[in-house]
């Protein structure tokens, strides 16, 4: 691949065949599809999810101060 680089006011451009540069934005695109892929959630991950926000939603599962943890447990 044939490649040249240009100067204009002080910034550095390159210059590449359309076809190499087809080939490249065609490459990108491949990549950033596999790459969207691979981030979807798989059915852990959702089942994983779930179990938090049932964790999140149940009243009776509160962080509770430390003062009244000991109490709880006869410490204090």
């Amino acid at each position: 691949m044939t490649v040249q680089t240009v100067k204009l006011a002080g910034r550095e451009f390159v210059i590449v065949p359309k076809s190499h540069y087809r080939k490249l934005e065609r490459d990108a695109s491949i990549a950033f599809k596999s790459a969207a892929k691979s981030r979807r959630a798989s059915a852990q991950d959702k089942g994983d999810v779930a179990v938090a926000l049932r964790r999140l939603n149940d009243p009776t599962d509160r962080e509770i101060p430390y003062a009244q943890a000991r109490k709880r447990l006869g410490l204090a």
